[in-house]
């Protein structure tokens, strides 16, 4: 069980990369940073991009409200990883602990590991080679980034 701030993001991956079944609050509020020393500067956003017509309404940096993280939860990894399980509280936790299938939760999560590991090689394999071949990336590479 993560409560999300500091030091759970970095128990998540480690968790995640190991199997290990997680459950996280269901609920947006628990994933606010209300009380981080740098929220103000996070909400700092210059008048020329302020004008931008297809400016997002709130800063992926600050997340600070529920209407922030409901923009940007599609994006975050705690909501994006499968075999994830979630809870709306304490009772609903202690429920559903001992029917999980933790066996099943725990295959889900090293699939889309191992899988996002393939995906990261083959992007890192590509770029390497665009590095050092400085030439044009051959068609295997898809439309990485790193084409020139």
């Amino acid at each position: 069980v993560i409560y999300p701030h500091d030091y759970a993001l970095m128990l998540f991956y480690e968790f995640y990369a190991c199997g290990m079944p997680i459950f996280l609050p269901a609920h947006l509020s628990k994933y606010l940073f209300p009380y981080s020393a740098t929220v103000p500067l996070l909400d700092y956003v210059p008048d020329w991009v302020r004008k931008l017509p297809n400016r997002p309404p709130y800063s992926p940096l600050s997340l600070i409200s529920v209407d922030s993280l409901r923009y940007y939860a599609h994006y975050m990894d705690f909501f994006r990883y499968p075999g994830v399980e979630y809870f709306e509280g304490i009772p609903n936790l202690l429920a559903r602990l001992p029917v999980a299938d933790l066996p099943k939760m725990s295959a889900t999560m090293r699939s889309f590991r191992l899988h996002q590991l393939d995906k990261a090689h083959n992007h890192w394999d590509c770029a390497l080679r665009s590095v050092f071949a400085r030439e044009q990336l051959q068609s295997s590479c898809g439309d990485s980034v790193f084409r020139r």
